[in-house]
C-alpha cells in the first residue's frame, strides 16, 4: 500500500533479533508506524521480546551528566546470590556484591523468584524495631503537613534523608512485615500525630481516596470551574486518558487485510466502540460501508 515500507522478513531478523533494535527505533529507520513493525513481526511469526526481556542486557543511566553502564548480573553472581539471598539481609548482600545496590539486589532476587527465609525476615524486622525505638527516644521531627517522622535510614523505604513516617512503622510492627507501596495508613480521628495503633487504620490508595472524597460537595462556582476546566481539556480528544493515536491510513490497511472488526480490534488493542469512533473521527464512514 503507497506510503506504507515493506518490511522484509531478512531485515526484520537483522534489525530486531541480531541487532536487538527496539519496535520504534525500526519503525524510525524506515520511516514507518510502530504498529506497521508489529503487524509484519507477526506475519513473518518472528518471535517478540517481552518488556522484561527487552530491558535485559546493558542499561544507560545518566550520572552527573555523564553516562555510566551497568553491567547484567552475570550467571556465577546468579549463583551466589541464589545461595546467600535467603539467610542475608539485601544491606548485608552488599558486601558479597560490591557495586550492587540495596534495590538492584531486590530487583535481581525479585526475578529469580527467590525470598528470604522466616528467621531471615523475623531477624530483619525485629533490627528495624529496635532501631525504631531507639530513634523514637529522640525529639520527634515534625513535617510540615504535621507527620511524625523517625530517622531510620536502614529502612528499605526511608527517604533520601534517612526517614520514615511514624505511623507507617507502627503498623508495619503491628503485622510483621514492611507495608507496600499501595498501602496507606489512615488516621481515624484525623490527628496526624496520633499514632497509637488503635488510631491507625490500612487501606489502599483507592480506598484512602474514596474514603476522603466520599460525600464532599462542592458549590456552584467550583463545579463550574471544574467543567469548564475538563471541557477545555477535552476539547482536543488526544488529551483524553483512553486516547488511542491509531494512524488513518493503519487502520484502513489492517481491516482491508482482516475484514473482521475483532481482528482489528485485537490488533490495536482497541474495543469495538473505539473503532467506530475512529471511523467517525477519520470521516470514513462512507469507504467503510463501500468495502464491508
Amino acid at each position: 500500500m503507497p506510503g506504507i515500507p515493506e518490511l522484509t522478513f531478512d531485515y526484520l531478523e537483522d534489525a530486531y533479533i541480531k541487532r536487538r533494535l527496539a519496535m520504534n527505533k525500526i519503525a524510525k529507520e524506515v520511516g514507518c508506524n510502530p504498529s506497521s513493525v508489529i503487524y509484519y513481526l507477526r506475519k513473518f511469526k518472528i518471535p517478540t521480546r517481552t518488556y522484561a526481556e527487552a530491558r535485559k542486557g546493558i542499561r544507560l543511566k545518566p550520572l552527573r551528566e555523564k553516562i555510566i553502564t551497568i553491567p547484567i548480573w552475570t550467571p556465577v553472581e546468579k549463583l551466589r546470590l541464589i545461595e546467600l539471598y535467603a539467610n542475608y539481609s539485601n544491606i548485608e548482600l552488599m558486601e558479597f556484591f560490591p557495586g550492587r545496590t540495596q534495590i538492584s539486589i531486590q530487583h535481581a532476587g525479585n526475578r529469580l523468584e527467590l525470598h528470604k527465609s522466616q528467621e531471615t525476615r523475623k531477624r530483619i524486622l525485629d533490627e528495624t524495631a529496635i532501631k525504631a525505638r531507639e530513634a523514637w527516644s529522640k525529639p520527634f521531627q515534625i513535617t510540615p503537613n504535621g507527620y511524625v517522622i523517625v530517622h531510620i535510614p536502614d529502612h528499605p523505604f526511608s527517604t533520601k534523608s534517612g526517614y520514615v513516617m511514624q505511623h507507617r512503622l507502627v503498623m508495619e510492627g503491628y503485622l510483621g512485615r514492611y507495608l507496600t507501596t499501595d498501602e496507606i495508613v489512615h488516621h481515624i480521628n484525623g490527628k496526624k500525630m496520633d499514632n497509637e495503633l488503635e488510631n491507625l487504620e490500612l487501606m489502599t490508595i483507592s480506598e484512602h481516596s474514596i474514603h476522603h472524597n466520599t460525600g464532599r460537595k462542592y458549590n456552584s462556582e467550583t463545579i463550574s470551574k471544574m467543567s469548564e476546566s475538563a471541557r477545555n481539556r477535552l476539547s482536543d480528544k488526544k488529551n483524553h486518558p483512553f486516547y488511542k493515536d491509531i494512524p488513518r491510513d493503519e487502520l484502513q490497511r489492517v481491516y482491508m487485510e482482516s475484514k473482521e472488526i475483532s481482528k482489528v480490534c485485537k490488533f490495536f488493542g482497541i474495543c469495538k466502540k473505539t473503532f467506530y469512533n475512529k471511523i467517525e473521527e477519520f470521516k470514513l464512514g462512507e469507504w467503510y460501508l463501500n468495502v464491508q
